[in-house]
Order: structure tokens, then sequence, then C-alpha cells
């Protein structure tokens, strides 16, 4: 709790049935259940987010239903768990602050019931609640590790992202990009700082958060991460993922760890919730033309978040006008995607943002 308070600026109140809970508004929950799959308290079993919102596993374009599914009957793209999706359903998570309630567990289990049941008794709203479960000696804990290295990036204007799709050796935990197509984001007003892949399918929800004509124009650049808590090393991860040539950068993120690895930068806590990130210094050979194939990848990529925005008849009228598409298949789906300018699909969300 401490490092969400101390370490992310995140206040802590009082709850006089459940003790201390840190407090967050209803999109920074969001973002915290996204990262760290710590359920909202909707029902007896919760509803995890994580997950949800997959587009690809591999950094190819390979179909994966998530944020957007396949009908089998029609063989056409329908609305997955979009957050427009997701709020139909489940309007409240979406409405009002949030409480984080952060508990200590001897082993895995089911406590969602038996915490749902208690603020049904006392009268409060669960689904204003998202549970997360410690176990002994942190055990668990990587996804939180994850989300604090997500936020400490953001904050640097990074876009970042948590279990980001690969298609190489292992699978990094945490990956934070700068791109320069990215600074229409900012010229735009639609983001304040970096955020999270993800949140920007939320946009028609959270409504902008920046002022327009604040541009930054990053270089480019990929950060990879790997996180541990039971472990005081993982450079062999790191060390795998450098060798493929995309990557500026790699971090440790492990809570105990004092001082970073030659080469290697380290993302660590202190007692008191404060966190350390100390810069990796060594840049590691890079490969031009891999780099310069992801790089459009992870444009394209990015569209498909900002495209969640709009409600599914849109999107078809959408690419009926710009793509010629009459059915719009995952294959032409994907195609599309490929071909309309990143400025065409801003233009279209942001439309809808007015």
């Amino acid at each position: 709790m401490n490092v969400l308070s101390k370490g992310l600026g995140f206040h802590v109140v009082l709850d006089k049935d459940l003790g201390n809970v840190v407090k967050m508004s209803a999109k920074e929950a969001f973002v915290y259940a996204l990262v760290t799959g710590s359920p909202y308290l909707v029902s007896e079993c919760g509803l995890v987010l994580a997950g949800r919102l997959t587009i690809f596993y591999h950094r190819d374009y390979s179909f994966t239903p998530g944020l957007f599914n396949m009908n089998y009957d029609s063989g056409v793209v329908e609305a997955g768990d979009t957050p427009l999706s997701l709020k139909e359903f489940n309007p409240g998570i979406f409405d009002r602050d949030k409480y984080v309630l952060l508990i200590d567990i001897e082993k895995s289990s089911n406590i969602e019931s038996d915490i749902f049941r208690q603020l049904t008794n006392a009268g409060k709203t669960p689904n204003d609640y998202i549970l997360t479960k410690i176990m002994p000696a942190g055990s668990g804990l990587e996804h939180l590790c994850e989300y604090i290295a997500c936020m400490l990036f953001n904050k640097r204007n990074y876009m970042t992202e948590s279990q980001p799709p690969w298609s190489y050796y292992g699978n990094p935990d945490f990956a934070a990009y700068k791109l320069p197509e990215m600074s229409q984001l900012w010229d735009r007003g639609f983001i304040e700082q970096g955020c999270l892949i993800q949140e920007l399918s939320a946009l028609s929800i959270f409504g902008k958060t920046g002022s327009k004509g604040r541009t930054f124009a990053p270089e480019h650049e990929f950060v990879v991460g790997e996180a541990k808590t039971l472990s005081n090393s993982c450079v062999g991860q790191l060390r795998e993922y450098l060798e493929t040539g995309l990557c500026d950068s790699a971090y440790e993120i492990i809570p105990q760890k004092r001082s970073p690895e030659d080469g290697y930068g380290l993302l660590s806590f202190n007692p008191d919730g404060t966190t350390n990130l100390y810069e990796c210094k060594h840049q590691p050979p890079l490969s031009v033309e891999a780099r310069s194939n992801d790089k459009k990848w992870l444009e394209n990529y990015i569209k498909f978040y900002l495209l969640a925005n709009l409600h599914m008849n849109e999107i078809r009228a959408f690419f009926k006008t710009k793509a010629k598409r009459e059915k719009l298949t995952p294959l032409n789906f994907i195609d599309s995607i490929r071909r309309i300018a990143l400025s065409a699909i801003l233009d279209e969300v942001e439309d809808k943002l007015l």
C-alpha cells in the first residue's frame, strides 16, 4: 500500500468496515485493474479485466479475440470486450471514485465472495471496490510491480503496457514506447503525458485529459522490463530480449534490489514506499530493419485501441467509406487498419468526443 501512496501519490483513506484502502478515480482504477488483474467486486466472483482487451499475442497480425471478436456464423468482426461493451453490462465500474483493498492471505484462496457479502451487508456498493490479494513474501505481486513501472514511465511521456505482444524468446512483463507519430495524441489533447496503450480504448468514456497544442516529438524508443518478487535477478531474460535488436534498454523490476546490474536499468522500492528508478546507461546493438518493421506494427497496433471508441456500426460505416469494405472479416479489418492513416482514425474518434 505504501508504494501506491508514497511512490505514486494516491491517497490512503480509512474505510470503517475494511480499514485502510487506496482511493482512485474511476479512470485510474480502470488502468489499475487492467494491469494488475485485480477484480472489481461486482459479484461474488468478481470481474477481472486483465487480458480482456487483447488484440494480438505476438508482434504480427494474427487476429486474437478480445477487444474485438469474430462471429463464427457470419465470419465478420464484432465488438468484444471494448470499454463501451463493458460499460453496457457493468456501468458502475466507470462511475465514481473507487477503492483498492489490499489483503494479505496465507495461501491462494477465493475470498471475493466473503468481501462482496461484507460490503453488501454494510450497505456499500461493491463495484466501487477492487481487491488485490497479497501472498506471503510478496508472491504473485509481479503484476503490481508492472503497474508501478507503467505509471512511472507514463509520467515520462512513454506509452506503456504490461505483458506486451512478443514474437521472440520468452515474453517481457513490461514495455514502454516513444513513437514520433504518437505526438498527434498530445496535439489533439487526447492525453496529458504518457498512458497505458489499452487506456486509449476508453477515451469515449473518460474523455480527453490534455490541452490541445501540447506537442511532444519523442524519438523512437522501445524499453522492456521484467518483474520479479522472489528472485534478485532477471538479467538472463533481459539479455534475450535485447538480442532481438528491437529494444533500446531493459529494466529489472525487483522491489528489494538496491543496485542495478551493469548494462541494465532497475526499478526498486524503499521500505517507506518511495521508488528508485536507475537509468539504463548502455544501449545494446540495434537492428535498423527489425526496428523499422516493429515501429510500423506498433503504430497499427495502437490504431485498434483508438477504433474501439466507436460502436461497431460506426466502425463498419467508417471502413466502408475509407477502405471500401462491405464485409468486415478479420483479414479485411486488419488490412484496412494497416492502410488507413492514423490521422484519419484520430479525426473519426475526435468527432465522437466533441
